[in-house]
C-alpha cells in the first residue's frame, strides 16, 4: 500500500515541481518571440536565444514525462506480475493438495517464481515433491546456469532462486561460487549453500557437503558477521559443520571461533568438551567464543571448571567479561569470591556481568550479593551490586 501511494505522491510531486518550472519558461519564451521581433534587428541572435530558452523548456518537458510514464508504466506492470504470481501459487497449491494436474512445461516467469515460494515455505513431503517439480520443468537447472555467468545482477537473482529451492544437487556450484571475486555474490552464495545444507538429508551426501562447505567459509575469509549469520542458517547441518570447523586440519583461528558460536547458539552439547578445551587458547577471541558457548549451554564440564576461574582474571577485558558470565554455572563455593573479586574489575561490563552472575545463583547468590552491597571494600563494586539487586527484585525487605 504505502509503494502505491508513495508512487502517486512522487509523480505528483515532480508533475508540481516540473510545471512551477514549465510555465514561466513559456511565458518567457513568448514574450521573447514578441519582444525580438521589435527590437532585435540580428537573426541569429534572435534564434540564439528564443531557441536557449525552448530547449531548456523542452527537455523539462521530456524529463517529467519520462518520470510520470515510469512510475504508471512499473507500477501497472508490478500489479500485473504480482496477480499472475498470486494466480500460480493458487495453482500449485491445487496441484500439490487437490489433485489437479500440474500445467505442460515450458513455464512462464510468474509460473516459475511461485513454485520457488510455495518451495520457500514447504518442508518435508511436500517440499520434496514441489523439488521433484522444480527439477521436472527445468528451474533449477537454468538458475544453475544463470548463476555461474551473466551480470552481478542476474547471478544474484539467481542465487536467491536457488537458495528458495533449496536443491542439494546444487550445493557444489553455491560452494565454489563462495570464492568468486565479487563480493556480494561471495556472501550470497554462502547463504545459498547454507541454506541448501539445511535442507539436506542425513547422510554421506550431508557430510560431504558440511566438509566442502566448512573448508570454503575458512579459505575465503567472509566478514565474521556474515560467517555467523551463515551458519545459523545451516539448522540440522549444524553439528557437522561445526566438526569440520574446529578439527579440519586447515582450521583457522577465525573458522573455530565460528565453530564455537555455533556450538554455543545451537546448544551443541555434544561439543561442550571441544569447547572447553578452547578455553586456554592462545587466542583472546577464541577465548572468549568458548566462555560465550559455556555460557550459552548452561553447563560447565567439571574437568574445565579451573579454567573457567583462572578466566575471570584474564588480562583481556573482553575475556573476562564472558567468563564472568559462564562463572554462575560454576558451584558456588568456588564462583563466589571469584565473581566477589570481579566487582572490584576496572571495567564496567565486567562488574556488570559479575554482578549478574551472582544474582542467577539461588540463595546463596543473592546472599553473597546483597553482603557485597554493604561491605565490599570497592566502591563501585558496592554500587553495582545495589544497582543489579534492584534490578533483579532481590532487595531486602525491611
Amino acid at each position: 500500500m504505502w509503494r502505491r501511494f508513495g508512487d502517486v505522491a512522487f509523480g505528483a510531486l515532480i508533475g508540481v515541481a516540473i510545471t512551477l518550472e514549465v510555465v514561466p519558461l513559456a511565458v518567457l519564451t513568448w514574450a521573447l518571440v514578441r519582444r525580438a521581433r521589435a527590437e532585435l534587428g540580428v537573426p541569429e541572435l534572435q534564434a540564439s536565444m528564443v531557441g536557449a530558452v525552448a530547449s531548456t523548456a523542452l527537455g523539462l518537458v521530456l524529463v517529467t514525462g519520462y518520470v510520470l510514464a515510469y512510475q504508471v508504466v512499473s507500477d501497472g506492470r508490478e500489479r500485473v506480475l504480482r496477480e499472475r504470481r498470486e494466480a500460480w501459487v493458487g495453482r500449485w497449491i491445487r496441484v500439490l493438495f487437490q489433485g489437479e494436474p500440474p500445467p505442460p512445461p515450458p513455464l512462464d516467469r510468474p509460473a516459475a517464481e511461485a513454485l520457488l515460494e510455495v518451495r520457500e515455505v514447504l518442508r518435508g513431503t511436500e517440499g520434496e515433491e514441489v523439488s521433484q517439480l522444480i527439477r521436472r520443468y527445468g528451474i533449477a537447472d537454468a538458475l544453475r546456469r544463470r548463476a555461474g555467468a551473466g551480470s552481478v545482477s542476474q547471478r544474484l537473482e539467481a542465487l536467491e532462486g536457488l537458495a528458495r529451492a533449496r536443491l542439494p544437487e546444487a550445493l557444489p556450484e553455491a560452494v565454489a561460487l563462495m570464492g568468486d571475486p565479487e563480493p556480494a555474490l561471495r556472501v550470497a552464495a554462502a547463504r545459498t549453500a547454507a541454506r541448501i545444507l539445511g535442507e539436506t538429508p542425513p547422510g554421506p551426501d550431508r557430510e560431504e557437503g558440511a566438509e566442502a562447505f566448512a573448508r570454503a567459509l575458512q579459505r575465503h575469509r567472509l566478514p565474521a558477521g556474515v560467517v555467523e549469520e551463515v551458519l545459523l542458517l545451516v539448522e540440522d547441518a549444524a553439528p557437522s559443520v561445526v566438526a569440520h570447523l574446529l578439527h579440519a586440519p586447515e582450521a583457522t583461528r577465525a573458522g573455530i571461533r565460528a565453530g564455537l558460536e555455533v556450538a554455543g547458539r545451537f546448544k551443541l552439547h555434544g561439543f561442550v568438551q571441544e569447547v572447553a578445551d578452547h578455553v586456554r587458547h592462545e587466542d583472546p577471541e577464541v577465548r572468549a567464543a568458548a566462555l560465550r558457548a559455556l555460557a550459552r549451554m548452561a553447563y560447565v564440564p567439571p574437568a574445565a571448571e579451573g579454567a573457567v576461574l583462572e578466566a575471570t582474571r584474564d588480562p583481556v577485558e573482553f575475556v573476562r567479561v564472558n567468563a564472568s558470565r559462564a562463572a554462575r554455572h560454576l558451584p558456588p563455593g568456588g564462583a563466589l569470591p571469584a565473581l566477589w573479586e570481579r566487582l572490584a574489575d576496572p571495567s564496567w561490563w565486567v562488574r556488570r556481568a559479575a554482578a549478574e552472575s551472582m544474582a542467577s545463583m539461588g540463595a546463596a547468590g543473592a546472599a553473597e550479593l546483597r553482603r557485597a552491597a554493604r561491605e565490599h571494600p570497592d566502591r563501585y563494586g558496592r554500587d553495582m551490586a545495589a544497582q543489579v539487586l534492584r534490578d533483579a527484585g532481590l532487595e531486602e525487605v525491611a
